[in-house]
């Protein structure tokens, strides 16, 4: 499974962080500088995602960066900040 942001939600960079609210002003999220560098590389699914990410942080073990991805996409689609899409994209 991919993810793209979805095309109703504005973000902006804040120093390291990334403030993410949607278009109708109900969901606001700020970003941690991990998660900042997570929004930046979307669209990507979580293998993608967890390569990225070990290749930032090489001590941090892959299942904690498999179990912390997908969550992190977990909420956001939660928050409709993101959508899901096929590989084909």
């Amino acid at each position: 499974m991919q993810y793209a942001r979805n095309d109703d939600v504005m973000a902006e960079r804040s120093g390291a962080r990334t403030v993410v609210l949607d278009a109708h002003g109900s969901n606001l999220l700020t970003l941690s500088p991990v998660g900042a560098l997570l929004w930046d590389q979307l669209p990507c699914g979580v293998p993608e995602a967890v390569s990225y990410l070990g290749g930032k942080f090489p001590d941090v073990a892959e299942e904690t960066l498999i179990d912390d991805v997908s969550a992190f996409f977990a909420e956001l689609l939660a928050n409709s900040l993101i959508i899901e899409i096929d590989a084909a994209g």
